[in-house]
């Protein structure tokens, strides 16, 4: 698998490179290490003076996570950051790309107007926005569409390679039931047969996808799809949550749906686009 990691050298970068180094215990990842260095220093980079140091610790950090000196696999790059790595994209072809998803202390809302979300909307790879070291715990959310197929088998082919655990969790919506004039008896029996009806409903779902080999928790609950991801993803310190894409949508219609912007808003753990 090749991997494209931009880092800027801060907390949520190192962050992305423990990340990786379990990715590659895994995988025995290609990695390409990119830097960016913004016009902002185009003065000091004549000298070659911040140039040289930032490619020693480039050099550094891409041997922490490799286990080796690769200098042909290790690039500083020049303008804004976004460009950049959309750029990188395009010449080095990864199938995945790894930033940081923002340090710890930032704006919640860390998604809007960042590089992050310049690279959500236009890559045509997975990309992984990291904001914890480990991808011990996994979360999909599923509404039964084919999107959902995309990221469970992302989400199971990475907890199969890494020993994750993958938490797959269906938002129950409320059911269209009139309680005037009924009995509380009648409401509470057809309030259960919709839960029933939707539980079916997702093992149904999830015999189209392997899961051999992958441990599963199976999640049922009630309430409004991104409240429910985002407090699960609280309440039970997960890892990862892993969104499904389209290659030809370039994510543009994800940021817009409301589910899927308020994940992406407000989400408390790495995110993992699967394209």
């Amino acid at each position: 698998m090749k991997v494209l990691y931009a880092t800027d050298f801060k907390e949520s970068s190192k962050l992305a490179a423990k990340v990786l180094t379990q990715l590659h215990r895994a995988y025995t990842i290609d990695l390409i290490s990119v830097h960016i260095v913004t016009s902002f220093w185009q003065d000091w980079l004549n000298s070659g003076l911040y140039e040289k140091e930032a490619l020693n610790r480039l050099q550094e950090k891409h041997a922490d996570i490799i286990g080796k000196k690769e200098p042909d696999q290790v690039k500083i790059l020049k303008g804004s950051a976004a460009f950049s790595i959309l750029e990188a994209e395009e010449l080095y072809n990864p199938d995945l790309i790894v930033v940081g998803g923002g340090d710890p202390g930032a704006k919640r809302e860390w998604i809007t107007g960042t590089t992050a979300e310049a690279i959500v909307r236009e890559s045509q790879c997975s990309v992984m926005l990291i904001k914890k070291p480990d991808i011990k715990r996994l979360l999909v959310a599923i509404d039964f569409d084919e999107k959902c197929k995309v990221a469970l088998d992302g989400a199971a082919k990475l907890a199969r390679k890494t020993g994750a655990e993958l938490i797959v969790l269906h938002a129950i919506p409320a059911p269209d039931v009139n309680p005037f004039g009924l009995p509380a008896e009648r409401v509470e029996k057809d309030e259960e047969k919709f839960r029933l009806d939707q539980i079916a409903k997702v093992n149904d779902f999830l015999k189209d996808i392997d899961l051999s080999g992958v441990k599963v928790t199976k999640e049922n609950l009630w309430g409004l799809p991104h409240q429910v991801v985002l407090d699960y993803a609280t309440d039970h310190n997960i890892d990862m949550i892993v969104i499904g894409t389209s290659r030809k949508s370039k994510v543009r219609q994800v940021l817009l749906g409301s589910t899927s912007a308020r994940i992406l808003k407000f989400a408390p753990a790495s995110l993992y686009l699967v394209r």
